[in-house]
């Protein structure tokens, strides 16, 4: 019983560390913009876009964008993320707001809108995270993320599609811990 508690007790922490949202892998292609460069994106925008990338206090790393459409017109960047039909995930970004004004800022899931503000909530010139969770209909999802700021920028960072561990997989996991703690405590008396 003595080495087969500690094993399966190490076993354990190993399957919930693997189920840590930090550990789970981000699907969106240059979520924080690190390449300089909308690599990975598509942008949607109007006559009047205003889209950049750029290197004064991003929320990490060296770079993240803004969005300043000055007719209150969404601009957009999208991608699609490799998904799995059925597989629940979480959306995250960072959102800073420059200034009051006329603004908004919207995301969109396959088509459909899971995010909308207008007018920013966040607080000025404060980076803020912004969470939604999802579920995939399909096998590689579009993700849509957009907005508009009259007179300043919206600026967004860090974004990131992860999947969310099933509550099914932490049972199975706990389940397969007290099997093999109950197998050693047998052998042992």
């Amino acid at each position: 019983m003595r080495t087969t508690v500690p094993l399966a007790l190490a076993a354990l922490v190993a399957w919930l560390a693997l189920l840590n949202p930090a550990h789970a892998v981000n699907l969106v292609t240059n979520g924080g913009f690190e390449t300089s460069d909308f690599s990975g994106w598509t942008l949607n925008g109007t006559p009047s876009s205003l889209f950049n990338i750029f290197d004064f206090e991003p929320h990490s790393g060296q770079y993240a964008m803004f969005v300043a459409d000055y007719e209150a017109d969404h601009d957009q960047i999208y991608q699609t993320v490799p998904t799995i039909n059925g597989q629940s995930y979480k959306i995250e970004f960072w959102l800073r707001n420059i200034g009051l004004g006329n603004d908004a800022v919207q995301v969109f899931w396959e088509g459909n809108l899971v995010l909308e503000q207008k007018p920013v909530l966040a607080p000025v010139n404060q980076w803020t995270l912004y969470k939604a969770s999802v579920t995939a209909t399909a096998d590689g999802s579009e993700l849509r993320l957009g907005g508009f700021d009259e007179p300043q920028v919206i600026n967004f960072d860090d974004i990131s599609v992860t999947p969310i561990p099933e509550p099914s997989a932490l049972l199975l996991a706990v389940a397969g811990v007290a099997v093999l703690v109950h197998r050693g405590a047998k052998r042992s008396s």
